[in-house]
């Protein structure tokens, strides 16, 4: 438990300065193009996100399994054999993909998605795939080795950092769509270069040492198929409204639908947070056969994701729509009903807990093959009936549609197979704290006609007290859950310099 608060307090900060980091990329964005822009340049990112799925085929999760299940047997020869090799085939592909996917750039703008502008655009982002490619495989490398602050290094903070600052400087200069183009290039090879120089300097410099190791490719295969076609999933998952948007709709459109994508990111950020280091520490404890500990580690981390992302949830309920029009402009305020919608969707997801993970850890791959599948044939059915007529509305109605239906089929699986599941009548209280906080909040905001960015804040600030302090004194957490808050207060503390009198620890 002390190693999932430490990494996960790391990812979850980095997480969150990244997503702030992007909103201020965004803020920026949304006022040196224009929405149709916006669209064209998400629209090609969605293709190239797309094309990834031709080059990393699920490695990355073969990665974070096996790392640790190699590491903890003494077995570091085998871990440079499985890390090597996948390197190796990854660049290789990188090539191939990236050629074919320059050789239809013209057939996908002109033809699919009939948007001339996209050409040269798509044509210039090609040269990210290798960098994207890189940046996750060395990212899924660390997270292996339960070291997830280089991921936040490399993608949270480098990655929109770069973006940042030469964003400012190429719209600066009076360029536009193109330039900011090559700026998202620039900064991907910034931020691969970074992850390079960390693996070499934290990885390949030990692992330089050993010998290599052959491993059993049949049992990586095994593990290692499901979880490669869940990731083409859902890396398609990922784009498939953009993609019909693109297709039925109009490029702005595009562009607004990305806006709210990113705004309720922040939600889906805890989840991703508390599972990146999740499946490697309970991975441990499923080899060591340490049922009990699963079982206390997946209820507890649902408690704490639940209890977060309800915050969140009434923050964008309350606050979304006043949000969009004041950090991004009334351009892209074109529907704020979609924005609640995943909202809602997004946070039903994540009060399952981190319930795919436990599958993976599990070795139940196909099952969360099974779940995607299901997952993507709910959005892409609903995306064809609803985006034509709907547009944004029809595109956040298939996303929280998808992803509720995912999450639950894997809270029911877990549950079967291993008489796993998160909720307890504590859950009552917490549900009580969120509903008293927003009644509250509501009452205060109802009078208020016009919102500006700093009563705004004053606000947010006012429902975070409120909701804190109700947290507190419904009793929802427990002594555990107060040392470790001690525990993080402590470490915060250090790291400001601060000398503590008492610390607490698990």
């Amino acid at each position: 438990m002390l190693k999932i608060v430490k990494e996960t307090g790391i990812s979850f900060s980095g997480a969150l300065a990244g997503v702030v980091l992007n909103y201020v990329l965004l803020i920026i964005i949304t006022r040196f193009l224009a929405p149709q822009d916006y669209g064209t340049f998400v629209l090609a990112q969605a293709i190239i996100n797309v094309s990834l799925i031709f080059v990393l085929f699920g490695t990355p999760k073969a990665l974070d399994r096996f790392i640790p299940f190699y590491n903890a047997a003494g077995e570091q020869g085998k871990t440079k054999t499985l890390i090597y090799g996948i390197l190796k085939i990854v660049l290789l592909l990188c090539m191939v993909v990236g050629l074919g996917l320059f050789t239809i750039s013209r057939f996908l703008s002109h033809f699919l998605f009939k948007n001339p502008n996209l050409i040269p655009i798509l044509k210039v982002m090609v040269l990210s795939v290798p960098m994207l490619a890189i940046v996750q495989v060395v990212s899924y490398i660390f997270i292996g080795y339960k070291e997830v602050r280089y991921r936040v290094y490399i993608q949270q903070l480098t990655l929109p950092l770069l973006k940042i600052i030469l964003g400012i400087a190429v719209f600066a200069l009076g360029y536009s769509l193109l330039g900011w183009t090559w700026i998202y290039i620039f900064s991907l090879a910034g931020a691969s270069s970074l992850a390079l120089w960390f693996f070499r300097k934290h990885i390949s410099s030990t692992l330089s040492q050993v010998a290599k190791k052959s491993i059993s490719f049949s049992e990586i295969v095994s593990y290692s198929w499901p979880l490669s076609i869940n990731s083409i999933i859902l890396i398609f998952l990922g784009q498939i409204d953009f993609l019909f948007l693109g297709y039925f709709r109009t490029s702005s459109e595009v562009g607004v639908y990305s806006i709210y994508i990113y705004l309720v990111a922040i939600l889906g950020l805890v989840l991703s947070s508390f599972a990146q280091i999740y499946k490697p520490v309970i991975s441990e404890s499923i080899s060591r056969g340490r049922i009990q500990d699963v079982r206390e580690i997946y209820r507890r981390v649902s408690k704490w994701i639940f209890i977060i992302n309800a915050f969140g949830l009434l923050f964008f309920l309350l606050f979304g729509e006043h949000f969009v029009k004041i950090l991004f402009t009334k351009t892209y305020l074109i529907s704020p009903a979609a924005l609640s919608i995943i909202s809602v969707g997004i946070f039903l997801n994540s009060s399952f807990g981190p319930e795919g993970m436990t599958l993976e850890a599990f070795g139940n791959t196909k099952l969360s093959m099974l779940n995607s599948l299901v997952m993507l044939g709910t959005n892409v059915g609903l995306d064809y009936f609803l985006i034509p007529h709907y547009g944004i509305i029809g595109a956040a109605i298939a996303t929280a549609t998808s992803v509720t239906v995912g999450g639950l089929a894997g809270l029911i699986e877990i549950y079967i197979l291993y008489r796993l599941q998160p909720y307890n009548i504590q859950y009552l209280r917490y549900i009580i704290v969120v509903l008293v906080t927003g009644v509250i909040a509501h009452t205060v905001t109802f009078s208020i006609v016009n919102l500006g960015i700093v009563t705004l804040f004053a606000l947010i600030s006012i429902l975070t007290v409120i909701y804190i302090i109700g947290v507190h004194f419904s009793r929802s957490l427990d002594n555990t859950d107060y040392q470790v808050l001690s525990l993080i207060r402590a470490r915060i503390a250090n790291i400001m310099g601060i000398k503590c009198v008492k610390k607490s620890s698990l």
